[in-house]
């Protein structure tokens, strides 16, 4: 069986964030300042959030639930189309990540963020 273009692009990538151990640090730090559940109410926080769900499902699922979200920016922050060129251009995913990944650690030294908060919808 012949595999589509972007399932041949994931056997030949060398992915930074998957195949190395070099950002896990950071990734835990970022991490630490995400709600266990639903959103975060500090947008680089919650675009790390979005950042990570994507890029878990496009390497752990080939994208099938990003792809076929309904149309919105859902808990992936992008549309579905975004999350097909991104599953056929996984530079620019690792790039998208790394940056949102920086940017949160940034926020979060420069807010004094540690640890989980609360979602926005929790009462």
């Amino acid at each position: 069986m012949k595999m589509i273009k972007w399932q041949e692009n994931f056997y030949t990538y060398e992915s930074k964030l998957w195949h190395t151990d070099e950002f896990d640090s950071l990734m835990n730090k970022a991490n630490k300042c995400v709600p266990m559940e639903g959103s975060s109410e500090y947008p680089m926080i919650e675009r790390w959030r979005m950042a990570q769900n994507l890029w878990y499902d496009i390497y752990n699922n080939g994208g099938s639930n990003a792809t076929q979200d309904d149309g919105m920016l859902g808990r992936f922050g992008v549309k579905p189309s975004r999350a097909r060129h991104l599953r056929a251009n996984l530079d620019q995913l690792e790039e998208r990540t790394l940056k949102a990944l920086l940017d949160a650690i940034k926020f979060a030294e420069e807010n004094s963020i540690s640890g989980h908060q609360k979602n926005l919808y929790s009462d």
